[in-house]
């Protein structure tokens, strides 16, 4: 690993799958870490896909990496955070497993003024609702893949979001009222899972409380979309569908407008 970032000069990304390395032990932390010194580039972002639940490789990685801005963890993590305070701020967090309430205070300490994308795949506890609260005044998307009840009380706690994407909103758990920052809200329909409850999203988006709401995108029924559709139009919303039922899939950039795209130009900003 250290052989290979001495040679990327200019990395920005680090997509890490560790499932045979539990720990990268003190030679190699101090290698990474006298390399990351002694060069210009930075790790900005960071994808830790694979590892042994119990690996503290996350904590070694923020403790060489200190200018991670965006973080992806696709694993189940119980491993007991370390007494030190970590340095990285956070302008990003996709999370595809809940983590314990210890483990998410730790990863946010430094980062409750400058988180402004949190993406929840699993479903969030009531510690987890609880835990990001202080972080809810300066988020801009929310991305919620399953809905629950504290969901719906994470949702209703962000005042400030300008982009929110929903899975799906199941009719158990009544969308809430939506804030009027919102300026995109997109719906990525999955026929598998469970239906949106669109007549909530209609009364929403027909109603006067959504006055910066400018692009609905949507995938799903053709049945559901004529309604959208139509009251986009009568709205002057710009209403956005496609075929293509993929969740959302944008570069670790910062951004000044949603929807945030995958672009080449893109590049630019990564440095």
């Amino acid at each position: 690993m250290v052989e290979m970032m001495s040679s990327c000069t200019q990395l920005y990304e680090l997509i890490l799958y560790s499932s045979r390395l539990f720990s990268l032990g003190p030679h190699d932390l101090e290698q990474i870490e006298s390399l990351v010194t002694s060069s210009s580039w930075k790790i900005r972002s960071l994808r830790l896909m694979e590892c042994s639940s119990q690996s503290p490789i996350l904590y070694e990685l923020l403790s060489v990496f200190p200018d991670v801005q965006f973080l992806v963890l696709g694993i189940e993590l119980s491993a007991a955070p370390p007494l030190w305070t970590p340095a990285v701020e956070l302008y990003e967090l996709k999370l595809h497993r809940t983590l314990p309430s210890e483990v998410l205070v730790w990863l946010l300490s430094s980062s409750r003024q400058s988180l402004r994308i949190l993406e929840l795949r699993d479903l969030p506890s009531a510690s987890t609702a609880l835990d990001l609260v202080p972080c809810f005044p300066n988020l801009q998307s929310l991305r919620l893949m399953r809905f629950n009840s504290h969901s719906a009380a994470i949702l209703l706690q962000c005042a400030n979001l300008v982009e929110l994407v929903l899975l799906n909103v199941p009719t158990i758990f009544p969308l809430p009222p939506l804030p009027a920052s919102l300026q995109h809200l997109y719906l990525p329909i999955q026929t598998y899972s469970t239906g949106i409850d669109i007549e909530s999203v209609l009364r929403a988006v027909n109603s006067d409380n959504l006055p910066n709401l400018r692009i609905l995108s949507f995938t799903g029924a053709s049945d559901q979309a004529s309604p959208l559709q139509a009251a986009c139009l009568s709205k002057n919303i710009n209403f956005r569908a496609s075929p293509s039922k993929s969740w959302t899939n944008d570069d670790p950039v910062k951004t000044l407008h949603f929807p945030r795209r995958k672009s080449i130009s893109n590049f630019l900003l990564m440095r």
